[in-house]
């Protein structure tokens, strides 16, 4: 898990930087079999995914070994057995940076890792937000579920908050919790209107809707809003129900899955392109479930 999260805050820092001279480091994508780095210095040591090496350095491919390393936006494979030359092989010009994760979900992954065994690494200083109708606001606390996970395995009791298009389907509503609370109301009304066409009383600060019923009409906007007893707003966002159609178009008009950089990386960082692009559209909620997905690998 430790692991995952620094290269997950790793690669949104090199995202967010502009195009790196020729000594930056570089950073390991993926590295799976025997592999070995030699340093300019001559120590050698076992190359890891996450790691940040000099470019000046080597690299020692055992058979079926394979390593892809980040220079700017530039993704580098190395797949064949022996002794590899980073500098001799590598672009000579790295492609400037064209992706950044936004500062919203550094920020919540941050909240979200508290409830984990591990702390989490500084934040990134880069104030860079993330596109597509973002908000300035800084996400809600979590609740104070000590649950675990993201996404797969056992059900989060948190989710990045339902906000900005919302694919139709399962999704996890969330909100602050109340001490000693046995109920909660929950309301979903159209944008303009005072007539809810959703409420639920969950015990608990957390429950999933089935966005595709009848309720519910793709391309209209819709309010949440969760309260306790006492009637205090404990969370209210905004969102647009869209269809899979609909997200899946993003991904072609953002010509994500025909960049180069993403044909040649890993499957988890195909779902971080992925998760950013959808960030930027402002699919926030499709966003969080595919960096959890990333995480949960």
């Amino acid at each position: 898990m430790r692991k995952l999260w620094m290269l997950l805050v790793a690669v949104a820092l090199s995202a967010a930087l502009p195009a790196q001279t020729g000594d930056a480091d570089l950073l390991v994508l993926e590295s799976s079999g025997k592999v070995k780095y030699f340093a300019p210095d001559g120590s050698k040591m076992r190359l890891e995914s996450g790691m940040k090496i000099d470019p000046e350095g080597s690299l020692k491919l055992c058979p079926k070994a394979k390593v892809q390393v980040l220079q700017g936006i530039e993704v580098t494979t190395f797949d064949e057995k022996g002794r590899h030359s980073l500098t001799a092989e590598l672009p000579e010009e790295p492609a400037t940076s064209r992706f950044g994760f936004g500062g919203e979900f550094l920020a919540l992954v941050s909240q979200t890792m508290e409830n984990t065994d591990d702390p989490p690494p500084p934040p990134p200083t880069s104030t860079k937000k993330g596109m597509g109708g973002a908000s300035d606001d800084p996400p809600p606390p979590p609740p104070t579920s000590t649950k675990k996970g993201m996404g797969g395995g056992e059900t989060s009791s948190y989710s990045f908050p339902v906000k900005g298009n919302i694919v139709a389907g399962t999704t996890l509503f969330s909100w602050a919790s109340l001490p000693q609370a046995t109920a909660y109301d929950l309301q979903i009304k159209p944008a303009g209107s005072d007539e809810p066409v959703f409420t639920a009383a969950p015990a608990e600060h957390f429950v999933e809707i089935d966005l595709s019923g009848k309720a519910f009409k793709p391309g209209t906007k819709y309010i949440w809003t969760a309260s306790g007893s006492n009637g205090i707003t404990l969370g209210q966002n905004e969102f647009t129900l869209v269809t899979e159609a609909d997200a899946a178009k993003v991904l072609q008009d953002m010509e994500v899955t025909s960049e180069p950089e993403y044909q040649a990386a890993g499957e988890v960082q195909q779902w971080l392109w992925e998760a950013y692009a959808y960030e930027q559209a402002g699919y926030f909620y499709k966003a969080w479930k595919l960096y959890g997905k990333a995480w949960e690998t």
